[in-house]
Parts: C-alpha cells; structure tokens; sequence
C-alpha cells in the first residue's frame, strides 16, 4: 500500500487501485445501498439502522498511509477491498465486520457482510 496525503494505493490482485476521497464515498454510498438492498444478510437486520446511522453521519478520512469511513476502515483482504469495522475496546464479546467491495459500472458495489468474532466470553 502506497500513501499520498489525499491518496492511498492498493495493490490488489486485479491490479492497482487508487482510493481518494471522492472514491471513499462512492463506497459509502455503495454502503447504504447495500443497506436498504435484498442482498443485506436477514441475520444482521437488528444492526441496519444503527449502520445506516453511523454511516451517514461519518466523515471520509485518508491519514497515515490509511483510508475509511467514519469506523469502517478500507483494508486489502485476500486481494480484495474491504471496508472493515472493528469494535471498541470493551471487556465483552465483540464482533469485526467485514463489507469486501467491487468495482461495478455504477462506481462501487458492497458484496456481502460478514462477521468475525474477535474476544469475549463465549
């Protein structure tokens, strides 16, 4: 991964991606239409509106060679861009969520979500 100050590079298995400001909210928008689409898993359907929320209400950052929305961090998982949100230090259980992404005639499209378990008690 390459950083410029309002820039950061991917090296993904289709090639070189660069994610700039204008491209983190093409993929926040890609967000919340996966959101509201039949595609959003039924299992997480009790954390819609509070990820609709947040998203709306976050900001798009590139800072030290990084990239996000708001919680979401944009990471190269496997070759692929992933929007990543991982939890607040908290003594409990806590899940990370995955949103890997693709690039579509639209701009950019959310795949799936998923969720990793990362501590807690069982």
């Amino acid at each position: 991964m390459e950083s410029r100050r309002d820039s950061v590079r991917f090296e993904l298995k289709s090639g070189s991606v660069t994610v700039d400001a204008d491209t983190l909210d093409q993929m926040k928008l890609a967000m919340l239409s996966f959101l509201d689409g039949p595609s959003f898993p039924p299992q997480f359907l009790e954390l819609r509106e509070s990820i609709r929320a947040e998203l709306r209400s976050s900001a798009v950052w590139i800072q030290a060679g990084q990239a996000g929305i708001g919680a979401w961090r944009l990471e190269n998982e496997a070759g692929r861009l992933t929007l990543v949100r991982y939890p607040p230090p908290t003594t409990g259980r806590a899940y990370i969520y995955h949103a890997p992404l693709e690039r579509d005639d639209s701009g950019w499209k959310v795949l799936s979500l998923e969720q990793e378990r990362e501590f807690g008690p069982a």
